[in-house]
């Protein structure tokens, strides 16, 4: 791959935003260690790992609140299943099985995001 700009140059490294190829005189390197072209793709590039923060912020919370709201749910399908009779019984426990799990899936997914982290 040749540099976008100087094309009788080899790349040395690729635009995170734009993919083009850049030379070793071309490269700038941003504080997340990512490579741009220009400084507009350099601004791209700042834009767009800010936004995969807060991305990843939101998911450990947004996993937090499934896990719990599953779980509530579950365990008011176990409760349904006691009172239910006949067929109604095993659907709902079966209901209430599969609701826990999901629940619990969440809360490990959940930790994970906070290992990963160092919280």
């Amino acid at each position: 791959m040749k540099c976008f700009t100087h094309h009788d140059a080899d790349a040395v490294a690729v635009c995170k935003p734009c993919g083009r190829g850049v030379c070793a005189g071309c490269a700038t390197v941003a504080t997340d260690n990512s490579v741009s072209c220009s400084p507009r793709c350099a601004e791209t590039a700042a834009r767009l790992g800010a936004l995969i923060s807060k991305s990843t912020r939101h998911a450990k919370a947004t996993q937090n609140t499934q896990a719990i709201v599953l779980g509530i749910m579950g365990l008011a399908t176990v409760f349904a299943g006691f009172v239910a009779t006949g067929v109604g019984r095993g659907v709902l426990w079966s209901a209430a099985a599969f609701l826990l799990l999901v629940a619990l899936r969440y809360g490990r997914l959940a930790r994970t995001w906070k290992q990963a982290k160092g919280e």
